[in-house]
């Protein structure tokens, strides 16, 4: 795509978005976190507001006979998904670049090279907000903001000048401003009774608390509302081992009957993700979510732990984003020695051919975030054809988008094109599925899409030739 085709897809966009600003209305939220029990509305859950909001005048309509008039009505009014832009390639935003001067070096990659979007922090991994949200919770000091009185929205105006297109990265469910402000939202270490604390020093919320979803989709909706038109989700997902001592947290709401093994359960983290898609839709924004590399590659009914199984979240998200960093694996990983992270190529090839194959026939689109930084705790450095070979890995698989990550934002100019054209291999066919993820206890398995339609019949045993010296052999 050509970069004026892309400015024009990215103009109308915005409007699209601000039209559904304009008529935007309250959307029910979730009150019910167990799985068994029906996600039911609430009035007081569609209270995010934006900054000095725009007046939204409403004009007079005919009166409505009957419920078919009024469902007819409520959804002519209701915001609707802007165009797709068929090609994204960018690159992660913190607040700090956001607010400060390095906002300028941002937006000339969009002008310059391939790059046509950034993935901004607006909730980061402590529960940093990047503006003062009229969000209730914070509004109530749950989330601390990172430039108070400050509006986005003529950065982010910006930005879709020169054809971007902006993402807001919102952390759910580590979060230790809301955790400790309301420790009835957060996860609970067992021993204190107090807010559970990783071995980073952070706090969580707990997923199975139905103001903590509410929270976090709420501060995305004031993120739509702002101009953004994607919502992506980063650590959707319990805590789990690598982030502390898992025999010390607790989760209240957790159904009595759950023993402690199933605790971590994907059904809480899948259904959050559906409530996020029906809310944010709503406002005209799409939803993606940051995910473990490995779960690519891992069948467990519960991620391990993390509450993140593939197809499961593919099945709800419309773009699934697995972070695919070399230096996140371990030695061995797709039989790569001494470390995956001296096979770049290999290592995003294995990890995209294992995705294209659990998403298909899934509603979720893949676009890997890879990695634009030095593993120096590894002892290896980086260069341009690193990132050259990721990006080759995942065109060859048939995909166009990607997300390079760099937590200080200084990324590798030489390994980027001059325009955003098609890369992805159009003749690629993922492979047939042979398994599906284990089944959650109790629970019936699920043949997911992806298997051979005609495979072919099993060869027939073999017969055994009669024994001529065996007198129980009737030869007659």
């Amino acid at each position: 795509m050509t970069r004026t085709a892309h400015a024009r897809v990215v103009a109308l966009l915005t409007a699209l978005v601000m039209v559904g600003t304009a008529c935007a209305t309250s959307s029910p939220g979730a009150t019910t976190r167990t799985d068994d029990a029906p996600v039911e509305p609430t009035e007081a859950s569609d209270s995010a507001t934006s900054p000095s909001p725009s007046p939204r005048a409403v004009a007079a309509g005919p009166v409505l006979d009957d419920d078919a008039d009024l469902k007819a009505a409520m959804a002519a009014a209701r915001p609707t998904l802007p165009p797709e832009v068929p090609i994204v390639r960018g690159v992660y935003s913190t607040m700090y670049s956001f607010w400060g001067g390095r906002w300028e070096y941002m937006l000339d990659l969009v002008r310059d090279t391939e790059i046509n979007a950034i993935v901004i922090d607006v909730k980061d991994d402590g529960g940093q907000l990047a503006w003062q949200s009229q969000v209730p919770l914070a509004v109530e000091g749950g989330g601390g903001e990172w430039k108070p009185d400050a509006d986005p929205r003529p950065r982010l105006q910006e930005l879709i000048d020169v054809g971007g297109y902006p993402i807001a990265r919102v952390v759910c469910f580590k979060d230790s401003e809301v955790a400790l402000a309301r420790p009835d939202l957060a996860v609970i270490d067992v021993r204190t009774g107090e807010p559970w604390q990783g071995r980073d020093g952070e706090y969580w919320l707990n997923p199975y608390r139905d103001e903590a979803w509410q929270y976090c989709i709420d501060i995305g909706k004031e993120a739509a509302r702002m101009g953004f038109a994607e919502i992506q989700f980063d650590y959707v997902r319990f805590p789990n081992g690598g982030d502390g001592p898992s025999l010390h947290f607790s989760f209240p709401g957790v159904p009595e009957d759950r023993p402690r093994e199933e605790w971590r359960h994907p059904d809480v983290i899948t259904r959050f993700l559906s409530e996020a898609r029906r809310q944010l839709h709503r406002e005209g924004a799409r939803v993606s979510a940051d995910i473990f590399g490995l779960t690519t590659y891992n069948w467990t009914w519960d991620g391990d732990g993390t509450g993140q199984v593939f197809e499961r979240l593919a099945a709800e998200l419309d773009y699934v984003s697995p972070m695919v960093y070399p230096s996140h694996y371990s030695p061995g990983n797709y039989g790569l020695l001494p470390h995956p992270v001296d096979h770049p190529y290999a290592t995003v090839f294995g990890a995209m051919e294992e995705a294209r194959t659990r998403a298909q026939g899934l509603r979720a689109k893949i676009r890997p975030w890879i990695e634009d930084f030095a593993p120096s705790w590894l002892g290896r450095g980086h260069s341009p054809q690193r990132v050259l070979d990721q990006k080759r890995a995942v065109y060859e698989n048939g995909i166009e988008g990607w997300l390079l990550w760099n937590a200080s934002n200084r990324f590798s100019e030489a390994a980027l094109e001059g325009t955003t054209e098609s890369r992805a291999d159009p003749d690629h066919v993922p492979l047939f599925r042979e398994r599906d993820p284990d089944p959650a206890p109790g629970a019936d398995p699920v043949r997911w899409p992806g298997y051979d339609p005609s495979p072919p019949e099993p060869e027939p045993a073999a017969t055994p030739s009669p024994d001529p010296t065996d007198p129980t052999t009737d030869d007659a």
